[in-house]
């Protein structure tokens, strides 16, 4: 089970070094906590972690004192001796000697019996498992506890009819639930000719599996998700903007509509790239439909409200 676990964890380290490379020169150059938020949303995908519980996890990391804890905690995981002041007597400043620091010993052992060793982006992912971990208990203890059903005999009383000799139970009125309505939702995707790859696969399968979700996030520039009958009006006025061969440029794009299941709240304007990530992951599970343009010029993406992926 250790040695599972252990794997388990140097995968995730992989993912995350591989995501921080696309975004710094080196993936030693992002931030303490921006690896540390990797780390927790890989955690999550690889529990099914819901993302309402991801963004609950992640908004208390962002907590002040926490950060505090989080940051105490992975030095003084790391340090294997600390400073430790021995006043003196009649004298002003203490002296001050290293000892062991056994906090440290005790990670390193942990890692030991994984059979891993101990570095600092195996430490913040296991850090990550932690707090991830945590975070998912708190969610659920706050949760509202679902109540005990009440017999509905408990507030029984007898009506009196004075033409019979029977007592006739009460009648309780029919209460109708209102029904709520669900608008389905389509996905604009915006992708440059030069996609040609996930586009021409898109086509030939007419529908999205589990590995075109990151490639569908690396290949598109801007999106919009709206209701499904909005945009298909939009959808049928594009053919104006086909490219034709002798027109065709670096500038192209093409349009994918993708009908979903419902809507996804990572597909949003405003949400940071790791709920946006997050969502692409999901379109394996959340299309219903999809429809890929002909060549474009990039006009038509103005024919939609679209934004910055």
């Amino acid at each position: 089970m250790m040695n599972y676990f252990a794997s388990i964890l140097d995968k995730i380290s992989h993912k995350v070094i591989i995501e921080l490379n696309k975004k710094y020169d080196d993936y030693n150059q992002a931030p303490f906590f921006t690896k540390l938020i990797y780390g927790i949303d890989f955690w999550c995908q690889r529990l099914d972690i819901a993302s309402e519980e991801r963004d609950f996890i992640i908004q208390g990391v962002n907590n002040d004192e926490i950060k505090k804890l989080i940051d105490f905690i992975f030095q003084e995981s790391r340090n294997e001796t600390k400073p430790w002041k021995i006043p003196i007597r009649f004298a002003e400043i203490p002296t001050i000697i290293q000892i062991h620091n056994e906090f440290n010993q005790h990670i390193e052992d942990f890692l030991f019996t994984i059979d891993s060793s101990l570095s600092p982006m195996r430490l913040i992912i296991l850090l990550a498992f932690g707090i991830t971990a945590i975070g998912y208990f708190v969610y659920k203890l706050k949760e509202p506890q679902p109540q005990a059903k009440k017999n509905p005999n408990s507030d029984y009383i007898p009506v009196y009819n004075p033409s019979s000799s029977t007592i006739l139970p009460p009648i309780s009125p029919t209460i109708t639930t209102p029904v709520k309505l669900t608008l389905k939702q389509s996905l604009i995707l915006v992708i440059p000719a030069a996609q040609t790859s996930i586009i021409e696969g898109l086509k030939i399968k007419t529908k999205i599996d589990y590995e075109d979700g990151e490639k569908l996030y690396e290949a598109t520039q801007s999106l919009v998700q709206a209701n499904i009958e909005t945009l298909k009006d939009q959808w049928n006025t594009i053919k104006q903007f086909e490219t034709q061969p002798q027109e065709a440029n670096e500038y192209d794009i093409y349009l994918i509509k993708v009908d979903l299941k419902e809507a996804e709240e990572g597909f949003k304007p405003t949400v940071d790239q790791l709920e946006r990530y997050d969502a692409f992951k999901k379109l394996y599970d959340l299309a219903t439909n999809v429809e890929v343009s002909s060549r474009l010029k990039m006009e038509a993406a103005s024919n939609f409200d679209v934004y910055i992926r």
